[in-house]
């Protein structure tokens, strides 16, 4: 059962890497001046990067993944509120 656990483990950490570097590409494409994106965007856009691990870990049974988000978003704009303008 460990052995299984673990080739388990090991499948789903590279399917986030890919996934993650595939999301590093998005939120490049976000800076590309030919790109009319809301600066609001991209900041979320970095969020969600500065926590993909923990993002991907979620769920969107129950609504998970939107609480952990709005829970990241509410300690940014406290920890800076020049994010909220």
């Amino acid at each position: 059962m460990w052995g299984t656990r673990g080739k388990l483990e090991r499948r789903h950490s590279g399917r986030n890497r890919i996934f993650k570097a595939d999301f590093e590409r998005l939120v490049v494409c976000l800076y590309q001046p030919k790109n009319l994106v809301h600066a609001n965007v991209r900041r979320l856009a970095n969020l969600i990067l500065a926590h993909f691990d923990a993002v991907a870990g979620t769920t969107r049974n129950r609504s998970e993944r939107s609480s952990y988000l709005v829970e990241q978003v509410h300690r940014a704009t406290v920890e800076k509120p020049q994010l909220v303008t």
